[in-house]
């Protein structure tokens, strides 16, 4: 699996004891390859805001507003999520696993793309292959104005073919999809600066 899109509206008034609802949270485990990097993209939902400030520019928590009842993000919401690119690097568990606490009594709904912001494939579009071996890293380096740096590395002893390509429609990455050759041992910085 490269990506995972989660929408959840919060829990139906009476489903839950009034006080556990407005505390609901969703453990979400999703499996993905272990040597790329893993992302969290909000678009909407409520956040504890450690890494970016709320809607007033203050630090702390927020929410990413919606219309209540939608299945799909709002245009609000979706531009909100746009020009702040509420983008949070994973860790992967020792299974590959990613980890992600979804807040979701706290927001009318949550919606959220976790995954893979950069893939690699065989050359024959097949999931099986060397490619897997590649160390894939994505970087959000800046915020305002967006700057994502974006690098491969093939740790192998043996020359690897793969095709590389977006995977996560971040604000600001526009890496085009690209077939590399990646000699023994070889780091090769793809994009750096995107904007």
């Amino acid at each position: 699996m490269y990506s995972a899109v989660i929408s959840v509206p919060r829990p139906p008034v009476g489903a839950l004891p009034p006080t556990a609802a407005a505390g609901t949270i969703l453990a979400l485990a999703v499996p993905l390859q272990r040597n790329w990097t893993a992302g969290l993209w909000q678009l909407e939902g409520y956040t504890l805001g450690f890494y970016h400030s709320d809607n007033d520019g203050q630090q702390g928590r927020y929410t990413v507003g919606g219309d209540e009842g939608a299945t799909e993000p709002s245009a609000a919401a979706a531009a909100v999520a746009v020009e702040r690119c509420l983008y949070t690097a994973l860790g992967l568990d020792d299974y590959g696993e990613a980890h992600v606490p979804l807040y979701v009594g706290r927001a009318d709904r949550t919606h959220v793309v976790v995954g893979h912001p950069v893939i690699a494939q065989a050359i024959d579009g097949s999931d099986e292959g060397a490619f897997n071996s590649l160390r894939i890293q994505v970087t959000h380096v800046n915020e305002t104005p967006q700057v994502w740096h974006v690098a491969v590395n093939n740790p192998t002893e043996e020359t690897i073919e793969a095709v590389l390509s977006q995977n996560m429609d971040l604000p600001g990455l526009h890496l085009a999809t690209q077939r590399l050759v990646l000699a023994p041992g070889e780091y090769r910085v793809l994009a750096t600066n995107i904007q």
